[in-house]
This record gives C-alpha cells, structure tokens and sequence, in this order.
C-alpha cells in the first residue's frame, strides 16, 4: 500500500497527501493498542507489521515521501 499511496501522492502533485512518519508510527501504535493481529506472525505485535516493528515502517515511509518529493522536483524542472 505504501507504494500506491506514493504513486498517487506523485501522480497528483501533492507530496503531503503521502502519510509521513509521525502519522505512520501513530498509526502502528494506535493498532497495536486496539490488539490488531499481525498478518505475518499472527500474534499481536508491538506497534509493528508484516514482522517488522515500527521504526523499520518509518523508514521506508520516509524513504518513499522523498523519492516522492525528488521526482516532482525533478518533473517541475524538466518543464522549464
């Protein structure tokens, strides 16, 4: 999912649509408070999924808002 948000934030122009990661370790968190069921492991997690915890989740959202953000400036100054 984190790929099609990031594609659709590119697409659109609008690289803050893409949830950075405050919003996404809120999220892991809130999850795990609500005793979500982590798809990989089956067992409820630390704020985490897939098997990973948290901060690696971050860190990918983190990676891809910037691949976002560089590919717009990049686009905007092929226009010119």
């Amino acid at each position: 999912m984190y790929g099609v948000a990031a594609c659709l934030a590119a697409l659109l122009g609008v690289p803050d649509i893409f949830q950075d990661a405050t919003v996404e370790g809120t999220i892991l968190r809130e999850a795990a408070n609500a005793s979500f069921v982590d798809s990989e492991t089956g067992y409820v997690m630390p704020p985490g999924v897939d098997g990973f915890a948290s901060p690696v989740h971050q860190a990918l959202v983190t990676l891809l808002a910037q691949i976002v953000v560089q590919g717009l400036r990049f686009m905007k100054k092929e226009k010119v």
